[in-house]
């Protein structure tokens, strides 16, 4: 019985590390039937100019050149519906607006696993300039999206080490 439970730490140990290795990530499900990442309708270009529709900003209320380059980038927070439901940026007025902008334009199609759909983040980059009250974007920096599923991995870590443990009292090792 001394060695039986080196061996199920041991085991334990080990099934537990494979498992977090081989728990689904959004790379893995790629290419496969019913997973796809979330996507705005039209694409990037149709997501920025309905961006720059809705963006809406008073010049007296800031102390910057009209026409100089401003970085927007933030992280969305896709729910299941496609509604973008957290923006993620820093914290002036100009991307408060950014943030309101944002939370009112159409939803995304929302990222499927497993054919359903689910939660997803998408993180935007890009240069803009302010035009009176409205912004253009004039550079499309970075567009990447990603998904979270269920994470089993823990789950699968737990059946094998209890089947292990099982098997060991069994045989009385």
């Amino acid at each position: 019985m001394k060695y039986g439970r080196k061996v199920l730490w041991l085991f334990l140990l080990v099934s537990v590390h494979v498992a977090g290795i081989t728990a689904q990530t959004p790379t893995d499900t790629a290419g496969v039937s019913g997973n796809s990442e979330c996507r705005f309708p039209g694409g990037v270009d149709s997501l920025y100019a309905c961006l720059e529709q809705v963006f809406r900003i008073s010049l007296t209320e800031h102390s910057y050149e009209q026409y100089q380059d401003l970085i927007g980038d933030v992280r969305l927070t896709i729910n299941k519906k496609g509604q973008v439901v957290t923006v993620n940026s820093g914290g002036s007025r100009i991307e408060y607006e950014l943030e309101r902008a944002l939370m009112s334009i159409p939803p995304f199609i929302p990222a499927m696993q497993n054919g359903k759909p689910v939660t997803s983040y998408v993180q935007l980059k890009f240069m803009f300039m302010i035009k009176g009250n409205r912004m253009e974007v004039t550079q499309h920096l970075n567009y990447h999206t990603s998904s979270r599923g269920k994470d089993t991995g823990w789950m699968k870590a737990g059946l094998i080490a209890v089947s292990v443990l099982a098997f060991l009292l069994y045989w009385g090792i």
